[in-house]
Order: structure tokens, then sequence, then C-alpha cells
């Protein structure tokens, strides 16, 4: 089958959501590079012999190597973060990755940047991991190329960080004495609905503006997952899909806070309640 496009550039193929966006995306028919600091830790997985994936080796930090890597690629997924890797520094080193690839990118002609980051809401209340998201947001979004970033909360699946230490808490301790801020509420989303909006986003096409086009996704009420897209009300001809079908069109609200002055389109998706 013939590429729908470009070939697509994912970073943080070793990590939880891309290594299972890759295979997404060849499922959809499109054509993979991942770009790792070591590409020995992807020579383990399924697809790493499929033909239309190809594996190449630069460090973001590096601006020159990364352009280089990224060359010949139409949009990029951004999947980066370092808090693993480089423990309490890790907010300095996420603002240098970023700026760096936002940098690169743009020399390589990059046509777009997908960023899944966390969901939370913006202000000085922030926890220092969400204010890092933000930052890098702000970093991937310094360049000319247009950025879209999906911002969602604990993903749910097998595998995934968050879920796993809840999981093994749940199993491990019948009681637990909690601090207060186990109050805070969560809004989970499925890996597999993750998946579904980052592929789907390659339909939609980026603008470049002041900022990034913002999509926030959660769990809500009903089983409904709950869309934000933040952009200029003008360019509102986008929609979002899952499984094959369209989103529709929930409300319009306009923001009044200062730090966000421009329109929030919500957008749900039903899906069926699972029988017992």
């Amino acid at each position: 089958m013939t590429p729908p496009g470009p070939r697509v550039l994912v970073t943080g193929a070793t990590g939880y959501i891309g290594g299972r966006l890759v295979p997404a995306l060849l499922d959809a028919g499109y054509a993979v590079r991942c770009v790792a600091r070591s590409t020995r830790k992807l020579a383990g997985r399924r697809w790493a012999s499929d033909p239309n994936v190809e594996m190449l080796e630069a460090d973001l930090d590096d601006v020159e190597s990364t352009a280089a890597a990224a060359c010949g690629c139409g949009p990029a997924y951004y999947l980066v973060h370092s808090m693993v890797s480089t423990g309490s520094g890790y907010a300095e080193t996420d603002r240098r990755m970023a700026r760096s690839f936002a940098q690169a990118v743009e020399r390589a002609g990059i046509s777009r940047i997908i960023y899944l980051g966390g969901l939370g809401e913006t202000g000085a209340g922030l926890s220092e991991h969400l204010a890092s998201r933000r930052e890098v947001e702000a970093m991937l979004s310094s360049g000319s190329v247009p950025v879209t970033v999906f911002r969602a909360g604990m993903v749910i699946g097998a595998g995934s960080a968050s879920f796993e230490i809840l999981r093994y808490l749940v199993e491990r301790l019948p009681v637990m004495v909690t601090p207060k801020w186990v109050t805070t509420e969560s809004q989970p989303i499925a890996i597999g609905n993750v998946l579904a909006y980052l592929v789907d986003c390659l339909h939609q096409r980026g603008i470049k503006r002041d900022r990034p086009d913002i999509v926030e996704v959660s769990l809500g009420h009903r089983r409904a997952v709950d869309f934000r897209l933040h952009h200029d009300p003008h360019h509102c001809d986008r929609s979002f899909g899952c499984a094959g079908a369209p989103l529709r069109l929930w409300h319009w609200r306009h923001s009044s806070s200062a730090a966000t002055q421009y329109r929030t389109c919500s957008i749900r998706r039903e899906f069926p309640t699972p029988r017992a």
C-alpha cells in the first residue's frame, strides 16, 4: 500500500506511548522514521523489521544531528520526557531538548510538530511536572513550525507508568494511609484512545499562529471523551475522529483568562457503556 503522505518522524519510540504509536501509524498506512539516541533499544520491537520503518540515531540536544535525521519527513511527533533518565534536573533538560528540536525540525523543513503533554490548568498553582510540560510546549512553539499539543491525564493501559504504580499499590496494600493530595481528581484516558487521536491528527492541517493548537483529552462523565481545541475560531473546520467515527461539535465558549485570550471549542465523543 502506498503511504498516504510523507514519512512520519517519531521521537521517543523507546517509550510507552511512542512504542505503541509506531505500529498504529503503520496500520494506518504511514511510513515511519524513528529517531533515538540508540537504535539498539528498538531492535527488539516487533515492528522493527517492517519495510516501512526507518531507524536513525541522533542526540536531540544536537541540532545538527537531529536536523539531518529529520530531513525528508513531513510531520514529527515529540514524545520525549527526561524525568526518569535525568532525575531532579529534568525540567532544564526538557527545555533544552525541546528548544533544540524546534530549531532542528525548522531547518529540516518539517511540516508540523505534534506533542503529547499533561492535562492540567494553567497558572501559578501547577506542579513542577506540569509546569515543565507547559515549558516544553512553549519551546516547541518558539520556531516557525506549526505545533499541535495534546494534553492527557493518566493513560490507562498495561505498561503505563502511572497506571502500573496504582495497580501495584492496590494489589499489595489492602489499606493505605494517604496524604491529602490524593483527593485530587484524576481524568484518565485509555491508551487506545490516545493513539487514535494522535494518528487522526495527521489528517488535520497545521496552521502556524502565535500559540499552538491545544487539544485536551480526558475520559469524562457518561463515558465521553472531552476535547478542548484552543485555536482561532476562523479555522474551526477540523474534526477529530476515532475508530472511523467523527467527533461532533459540543459547544463553544470564550475564555476570559488573561493567559488564554482565545476561543475554546469543546468536542465530545460518546463511547458505549460496557456490559457488566
